[in-house]
């Protein structure tokens, strides 16, 4: 499951006050797994495949070597 899956799967029903916030805790924690497992993969495309999808190769290192925890 993603985390735009799990937000949109929250937008169908209300839940409860104490759901809410677990829903939001898991929702974070999806997100930055997404951007661990991301960051994890810009590391390991060549410079040929960084330019493929627009990127040089000190922006990919600038955005690979941020915490998972940053946007």
């Amino acid at each position: 499951m993603t985390y735009q899956n799990l937000k949109t799967m929250n937008a169908h029903q209300p839940l409860p006050p104490m759901a809410n916030i677990v829903f939001a805790l898991a929702v974070t924690i999806l997100k930055w797994e997404e951007r661990r497992a991301t960051r994890q993969s810009l590391r390991r495309l060549s410079d040929h495949h960084l330019r493929d999808i627009g990127l040089d190769p000190q922006a990919a290192a600038s955005e690979a070597t941020k915490p998972f925890w940053r946007h």
